[in-house]
């Protein structure tokens, strides 16, 4: 009698490898096995519990590599599952020369200890996760697993990419759950959540998190702000190139690989210090893995080189603006008047290109129409190309900030308007009257006369001290003395309601001192 007892083993009548693969069968002592040289797992075939139990029983075994059979059908069966276990399996590089511990890691040697710092005194840290961000390649993941492994914890990752709703944000933490064993949760791509107010959400959960958490992020986007704030921040660069080529020359070695040293330094510095390049560059070859110098760019590299490299190919200039499509522009705004150099005939002609671009911009962005990008990009180039100068040092679009004081403007005049009951917001013709009403006797020093009109109007502290003097009255100037003034008196309940009453209990104790004298 024989039977097919699984991986690795199988009877003298197998039905092949599927079927022997999810075969379940018990060994029993009238089975005959045959056995190849390992299981699936890569274990020896001695170590499997079915062929441990078929000694144990005193049943047959019988090894394929030393047994040629008549039987046509079980030789084919044999012939092909010899040549899959005894077949030698291609392990990727980057698999197969992974880091097992931290140690092994290169580079990045003090933010793994803060990081393993964090893990072994959670949870009486201030702070209850980590975001670990910098350049991908360069072993953010893997030190986030190998720290957790060495500091006693089961790690649950998920792919914040992946995880695209609050909702499902929410039960991926599972707050409220009882845990069972030591666990961490890995947040792999922060940067890709996608839900507006996802990044709030989640800073929200970290504070109720009962486990620690652990974020990865390649960007350190503007969404982005309030996960930082409620993090313990740690910043992961890139390994400096003589680290990274040191640790590369034993695998070049064992994988006897005719690469030299300096060869070593010059395909790092083509793939940008990135350690996972570098290893599929070895394994395929430099034309299958050498990275794009434009990709390993910020936009305020790219915008430097935009200018700086008027020589360049028009294709590799355009490849710059790439970089950022929706910055870079904006930043050759920014800067092509400094590097106009007083030339006002090459200033005025890059105006006039701005000005086609700021239109082609507006429209791709309002209305999507993405046939136009090329014609930004092209546009954006021109400018440069236009001026002889390069860019100032320190370069940003300035237009960001008056857009963000703007919508706070915005913002400020909506929220008045709703509280003074104005239907279509505050206007700038309420203004006048405002300056009037409020400021005349705030300036005069009767605090208890602005606080009434206040009240009445439904205006905050903030609105006076801060909003109307903003947008509006810029030439007001308000002692300091009399603003503290109004703020201690504003402070008491925010009211002059409360003032009131504070007078009224202030003349109460007086009369009692005085009826206390008395006697």
């Amino acid at each position: 009698m024989s039977e097919r007892v699984g991986t690795g083993l199988f009877a003298k009548k197998p039905l092949g490898l599927t079927s022997l693969k999810r075969s379940k069968k018990v060994v029993k002592a009238s089975s005959t096995l045959y056995c190849g040289a390992m299981c699936n797992d890569g274990r020896p075939i001695t170590e499997s519990f079915r062929y441990k139990e078929a000694i144990r029983l005193g049943a047959k075994i019988i090894h394929l590599a030393d047994t040629v059979t008549q039987d046509n059908e079980v030789d084919d069966v044999s012939r092909k599952l010899s040549q899959l276990l005894l077949k030698e399996k291609k392990v990727p590089f980057v698999t197969k020369y992974a880091p097992k511990t931290v140690a092994d890691i290169i580079g990045n040697k003090e933010p793994i200890k803060v990081l393993m710092q964090f893990l072994k005194e959670f949870p009486s840290t201030k702070e209850k996760a980590v975001i670990l961000s910098g350049p991908p390649g360069i072993g953010k993941t893997t030190a986030a697993h190998l720290a957790a492994k060495e500091c006693g914890y089961f790690v649950v990752e998920y792919n914040a990419s992946d995880i695209r709703s609050i909702s499902m944000l929410k039960g991926a933490i599972g707050l409220g759950m009882t845990r069972l064993r030591k666990e961490v949760i890995i947040m792999d791509e922060v940067d890709g959540l996608s839900e507006r107010g996802s990044s709030g959400e989640l800073a929200d959960l970290i504070k109720k998190t009962p486990v620690p958490i652990i974020c990865i992020a390649n960007e350190r986007e503007q969404k982005l702000k309030p996960l930082i704030g409620a993090c313990m921040d740690i910043k992961f660069s890139r390994p400096m190139p003589a680290t990274i080529v040191n640790a590369l020359l034993p695998i070049v070695k064992a994988e006897e690989l005719l690469i030299t040293k300096q060869e070593l330094e010059v395909l790092c510095t083509k793939n940008g210090n990135d350690i996972r390049s570098m290893l599929n560059t070895l394994e395929f070859g430099t034309s299958a893995a050498e990275k794009d110098g434009s990709q390993r760019m910020d936009m305020f590299s790219a915008t430097g080189r935009l200018f700086g490299a008027k020589r360049a190919l028009w294709t590799d200039a355009e490849d710059f603006v790439y970089v950022d499509y929706t910055m870079v522009p904006l930043m050759v705004q920014e800067g092509y008047v400094h590097a106009g150099q007083d030339d006002m005939d090459a200033i005025s002609s890059a105006a006039e290109m701005c000005s086609s671009m700021d239109l082609v911009q507006t429209q791709v962005m309002s209305t999507q129409e993405w046939g136009l990008l090329p014609l930004l990009v092209a546009n954006t180039v021109a400018i440069t190309r236009t001026v002889k100068g390069n860019a100032p040092f320190q370069l940003f679009p300035s237009v960001l900030g008056k857009m963000s004081k703007r919508a706070k403007h915005t913002s400020w005049l909506q929220d008045m308007g709703r509280r003074v009951s104005v239907v279509d917001g505050l206007r700038m013709d309420y203004f006048l009257g405002l300056k009037g009403a409020v400021f005349a006797p705030l300036l005069k020093g009767d605090i208890k006369g602005t606080l009434s009109v206040m009240d009445k109007l439904g205006l905050t502290r903030d609105d006076v001290l801060e909003a109307l003097m903003e947008i509006g009255f810029y030439g007001v100037d308000i002692p300091t003395k009399i603003k503290s003034a109004l703020t201690r008196e504003w402070n008491k309940c925010g009211s002059i309601k409360c003032v009131k009453k504070s007078d009224k209990l202030d003349e109460e104790d007086e009369a009692d001192e005085a009826e206390e004298d008395l006697y």
